[in-house]
Order: C-alpha cells, then sequence, then structure tokens
C-alpha cells in the first residue's frame, strides 16, 4: 500500500505498537522523575521519539526541546577566551592592574582623626 506522494502507509498494528511502547515510555519517565532510581528524562525523550513520527504536534515538541538542549549546550561550553591584555601606558614600566587598585574607601581605610 502506497499513498499518492510514493511513501508506504504504516500498518496499523505498527501505529498501535508505536503508540503503546511511546506512552508507555513517557509514563516510566514520569515516574522517573518521582523515583530516585530512575532517569526519568532518558525515557521521556525516548517516548517523544516514537511518538514524534505519529504526530506532528508531538515531533514539533521534540524539535523544540532538542533546539533548547543545543541553545543549553552552546552557552555551558562556550570558549571563555582571555580578555587582550591592556598596554602598559609608559614603555618599560609595567602598571599594576585595574582590579588590584582600590580607592582607600573601598578598602576600608578612613582618614586620620584631626586635632
Amino acid at each position: 500500500m502506497s499513498d499518492q506522494t510514493g511513501r508506504k502507509e504504516k500498518s496499523r498494528v505498527r501505529v498501535t505498537v508505536d503508540w503503546i511502547v511511546g506512552c508507555t515510555l513517557l509514563l516510566i519517565g514520569l515516574l522517573g522523575f518521582i523515583l530516585p532510581i530512575l532517569q526519568g528524562w532518558i525515557f521521556i525523550l525516548a517516548g517523544l521519539a516514537v511518538l514524534g513520527s505519529h504526530s506532528r504536534r508531538i515531533d514539533r515538541l521534540n524539535q523544540r526541546i532538542r533546539t533548547g538542549l543545543h541553545m543549553l549546550r552552546k552557552r555551558l561550553f562556550r570558549s571563555r577566551r582571555p580578555s587582550a591584555p591592556i598596554p602598559d601606558p609608559v614603555p618599560g614600566v609595567p602598571s599594576v592592574p585595574q582590579s588590584r587598585v582600590a580607592a582607600p574607601e573601598e578598602a576600608g581605610w578612613t582618614a586620620p582623626p584631626q586635632c
């Protein structure tokens, strides 16, 4: 059997089995969030992957989750390049880094009492 686009139609048995497996994986994933011995997110992603082949809405949700995880991974593991060093104002005389220079008030110093 094939439709007008030339793709084979999936049998009702296959679709039914996929829905049962996908929903079962989702339920195990939800239990995994409650029980400390299971990793729930793995089962939820597997259930969404199985169900995504039969439902456009679930496939869009799966794509949104993948995009969000990709953006999170990029944000967490982006390269942290050090900033360019500040050139010395006077050649040959090293300057004190700005992070180490503090105003007396910021360092907790107070002016001596006036006599």
